[in-house]
């Protein structure tokens, strides 16, 4: 029998945790895999972390990675990190990455698989060994990976992308593998609404 979930004051994480429990399974491990490049991807997971550890101490088994790092696939930790580093140093080549990855969308989702290729390897023999119940990612290339990882394994688990960018969602968080995608905006909202993302799947 599932035990019965407390209510969560995080809506959309309660909303998430209950539709990927079933009569059979109950969300016990969570992986939240993400890129340790500044705060602005580890925060947030630390912030998921610590609420449900306070909420609900024992219940879950939450697992915050700096996933290609924790992976072994150092070099793709490596190349992720200072791609990072350029785009701090150099906004306008930040922004070109972007607006790339909004024109050749869905194509640029291919992105991470194509520039990164042993952090798919590494990521799938991860989460075959780790064996989560739900992958929570608050980092695009995380996110997509963790989508290629599901369907390369063929496992049933709920991958949900959480958009750190308060008010875009650009192409590259607008991945339709994902199964839950939440954003902290109805602009961003609108954003993957426009590029085909199912209205069932965005929780903002």
């Amino acid at each position: 029998m599932m035990p019965e979930l407390p209510h969560l004051d995080n809506r959309c994480i309660h909303d998430i945790l209950i539709a990927a429990c079933t009569e059979d399974a109950f969300v016990k491990k969570i992986l939240m895999p993400m890129v340790e490049a500044g705060s602005g991807h580890k925060m947030p997971a630390l912030a998921v972390k610590e609420a449900l550890d306070r909420l609900y101490p024992g219940l879950y088994e939450v697992r915050v990675v700096d996933f290609a790092k924790e992976c072994g696939a150092l070099r793709s930790d490596k190349a992720i990190k200072g791609a990072w580093d350029i785009g701090l140093a150099h906004p306008m080549l930040a922004r070109l990455g972007y607006r790339l990855a909004d024109t050749f969308w869905p194509l640029s989702l291919r992105w991470p698989s194509v520039a990164y290729p042993d952090f798919l390897a590494h990521a799938v023999d991860y989460v075959r060994r780790y064996e989560p119940d739900m992958i929570f990612s608050t980092n695009y290339i995380t996110a997509t990976v963790s989508a290629l990882v599901k369907k390369r394994l063929d496992i049933a688990i709920h991958v949900i992308s959480f958009v750190t960018d308060p008010f875009d969602a650009f192409g590259w968080w607008a991945d339709p593998a994902l199964d839950t995608i939440c954003v902290a905006s109805e602009e961003a909202r609108s954003q993957l609404l426009a590029r085909g993302i199912p209205a069932s799947r965005i929780r903002v």
